[in-house]
C-alpha cells in the first residue's frame, strides 16, 4: 500500500507518485501474463477451496472488466 497526497505534487510526494506509476506498470504487465492449463492445474492441486477464507458480501470487490 502506498500513501500519497494529491495536493502535494512536488518534493517527496512527487517521488511517491513516480513509485505509484512504476507499480501500476508492473501490475499491468503481470496481469497480461498467460497461464497454461497445466500450470493452473498444478497450482490448483496444491490449494483447497475449502481452506479458503470466506469474504463477507459487503467486502467483496466485483470488477466490471
Amino acid at each position: 500500500m502506498i500513501f500519497l497526497s494529491a495536493l502535494e505534487g512536488t518534493g517527496p510526494e512527487a517521488k511517491k507518485m513516480l513509485r505509484v506509476l512504476h507499480e501500476v506498470v508492473a501490475v499491468a504487465a503481470e496481469r497480461r501474463k498467460r497461464v497454461s492449463t497445466g500450470q493452473m492445474n498444478r497450482f490448483s492441486s496444491t490449494r483447497s477451496i475449502s481452506s479458503a477464507r470466506r469474504v463477507p458480501m459487503a467486502k467483496r470487490f466485483v470488477s466490471s472488466i
